[in-house]
Parts: structure tokens; C-alpha cells; sequence
């Protein structure tokens, strides 16, 4: 329970000081991050759907992160229908988007160093 709430906070957090640091709009941020997790979980519906494929549900960061739960806890599944992804892809994509999200804050905000005189 701690490890994927430790997990699903950190990566939440990155993703937030990410866009909110090319942002200058506190609304407009949040309107970016609530969109950033609501439209890649429909794009990848969609892409499953149209692919006949389970791949396109590694977009989808809020089934992503409770089927990492699921899995974390030895909880039984709950969907009629239950997707099998790999635990590695999931823990990949989610390394990759928190490096790009990583990469993101880096670009936006330098270190500065503070001279006292």
C-alpha cells in the first residue's frame, strides 16, 4: 500500500511542477494537468479499441497505476474482462514519462547560485 501510494504521489507531483513551471496561469495549469491524465486515457482507449490490442492502456495512467496496485496487494481483478500488461511495461512507461517530465523541469528552470557579499 505504501509503495504505490509513494509511487502514484511522486509521479502526480512531477507531472504538476512539470507543466506548472511552463504555465504562468495557475487555472490554465490545472486545466493542463487534469487534461494531461483525462486525454491520453482516452487516446488510448481508442487506440486499443481501434487496434484490437492491450498496448494503448499504457496511456492510461489511472488504470496503469491500479493495476500496479492490484498487483502490488495480491487484490483479485475487477474487471469482466481483465487486461494483462506486463508489470515491466507499466513500471517502463512510467520511469520514462517521470524522466520526461524530469527533462521538462530542467529545461524551464535553471540553478541559480546565490552570492552573499
Amino acid at each position: 500500500m505504501f509503495a504505490g501510494s509513494v509511487i502514484w504521489i511522486a509521479f502526480i507531483s512531477l507531472l504538476g511542477l512539470a507543466l506548472s513551471s511552463w504555465v504562468k496561469w495557475r487555472v490554465v495549469a490545472t486545466g493542463i494537468i487534469f487534461a494531461s491524465i483525462v486525454v491520453p486515457a482516452g487516446v488510448g482507449g481508442i487506440v486499443s479499441g481501434v487496434l484490437r490490442t492491450k498496448w494503448g492502456f499504457l496511456l492510461n495512467l489511472p488504470f496503469m497505476m491500479s493495476s500496479l496496485w492490484q498487483r502490488l496487494l495480491g487484490a483479485p481483478v475487477l474487471l469482466r474482462k481483465p487486461v494483462e500488461l506486463p508489470t515491466e511495461a507499466m513500471a517502463a512507461m512510467l520511469v520514462l514519462a517521470s524522466m520526461v517530465f524530469v527533462a521538462m523541469l530542467n529545461a524551464r528552470i535553471r540553478a541559480r547560485e546565490v552570492v552573499r557579499g
